[in-house]
């Protein structure tokens, strides 16, 4: 991991890739500061996942350096049992025109940006 340097984007790649036990153990290995860059272009369902599967100290560590937006959003859906609908929601959302085709809204929603909530 540490072999891919700055590149962030084939990181964050990698890092999706590998199951949550994968995970837990890369972030043994190279320690929690070595991710912080890559967890907020997760989706938050995604970091939610992630830190659900840490211990309570590895977790307090990883909140700890979220951004406070995405620390809130994780903490919020840590509240919902394994298994419910809330445990597999997102914050983030994308609005589109009611006045949009279903073809339109698609390419809108297609287009927009994973790391925020975005109104097209």
């Amino acid at each position: 991991f540490r072999a891919l340097h700055e590149d962030l984007d084939l990181q964050l790649g990698v890092f999706r890739q590998l199951g949550a036990e994968a995970q837990v153990e890369l972030l043994r290995a190279v320690g929690h500061q070595a991710l912080t860059p890559l967890l907020p272009r997760l989706p938050s369902d995604e970091q939610t996942d992630f830190v659900a599967a840490l211990d309570e100290e590895e977790q307090r560590a990883v909140l700890a350096a979220l951004p406070p937006a995405d620390r809130a959003d994780v903490t919020r859906l840590l509240r919902y049992a394994d298994g419910t609908v809330g445990s597999c929601m997102q914050t983030e959302f994308v609005a589109v025109d009611e006045a949009d085709t279903a073809e339109l809204a698609l390419q809108r929603v297609r287009r927009a940006p994973r790391e925020a909530p975005v109104s097209v």
